[in-house]
């Protein structure tokens, strides 16, 4: 039994797993002399003909010549997946709409810029008024400044007047969120919690019933267990809450509760969670 067909949809490109394994099975029959054609081996692996004579001139390791035992039939050569897939490669970074901007019209706009120092808007209207560039698709200003940012032409970013000559800085990054004083942050809760090794330690956070609402859900999670404690609550206060773990303690007799992990607003409604669980 064959183990190395490979069944493609029509329509969907092979992808390289395909290759390697029309790599081995092709390469395979050329070692034990069994030459394949390329018709029958492309029925083998249910894939079109023209499909493996196009990945096959991708990936060939030499070129394929008459064999003289066999008059009409070819001496084909080893194929490469990797070779055949660099290829494809190359032409996917081909794709995409071709430059607007010409050699011709890239001289041109440098010309203006750099040495009768127009600015980009100023030398796109020269542009289109010269007679010598009459019927030629001459960019607008957006597209001419975008290529002077990615620097695909000839006048670079600080070139052109009224530019600074380096980049502007964008500030400095963004500091880590303040917090309190003698507030347990997330690093400071247990090892167990962290590992989902024992039971009793929860996650809490709040859902609010609608962006006005005052109500909402109290929602737990056992970090082990994966189970889920849900209970209605009438607003998002400390008073509710409270009130909320301790129904939730009396319906589910919670044994132990170890440690509750919250976001920054939820820690403010812990200061009576002791009490409550």
């Amino acid at each position: 039994m064959r183990y190395y067909t490979i069944h493609k949809a029509p329509g969907v490109p092979l992808q390289y797993h395909h290759r390697e394994i029309l790599q081995k099975d092709w390469n395979d029959r050329i070692e034990r002399g069994t030459m394949p054609t390329l018709r029958a081996f492309a029925r083998d692996h249910g894939i079109p003909v023209q499909t493996w004579k196009r990945e096959y001139e991708r990936g060939a390791l030499g070129v394929a010549v008459p064999d003289p035992k066999r008059p009409g039939r070819k001496t084909y050569a080893l194929y490469d997946a990797g070779k055949a897939q660099d290829k494809v490669n190359e032409g996917h970074a081909n794709k995409g709409a071709p430059m607007k901007v010409t050699n011709k019209l890239d001289a041109a706009f440098a010309k203006l810029v750099k040495e009768m120092k127009l600015s980009p808007y100023d030398a796109v209207c020269r542009m289109n008024e010269d007679k010598k560039l009459e019927g030629s698709a001459i960019p607008c200003v957006r597209t001419w400044y975008n290529h002077i940012k990615a620097g695909d032409i000839s006048v670079h970013y600080g070139e052109t007047p009224y530019h600074p000559d380096k980049k502007r800085n964008k500030g400095p990054k963004p500091h880590p969120a303040k917090t309190v004083l003698g507030r347990l942050q997330l690093e400071d809760r247990p090892i167990e919690a962290k590992k989902r090794t024992e039971l009793g330690h929860l996650e809490m956070d709040t859902v609010v019933s609608s962006a006005n609402g005052s109500g909402g859900l109290l929602v737990l999670l056992d970090r082990c267990s994966r189970r889920y404690y849900i209970e209605k609550i009438n607003e998002i206060s400390q008073r509710a809450i409270i009130r909320a773990l301790k129904r939730l303690k009396k319906r589910h007799e919670w044994r132990q509760v170890k440690s509750v992990t919250t976001d920054i607003i939820g820690n403010q409604a812990l200061s009576g969670i002791s009490d409550a669980a």
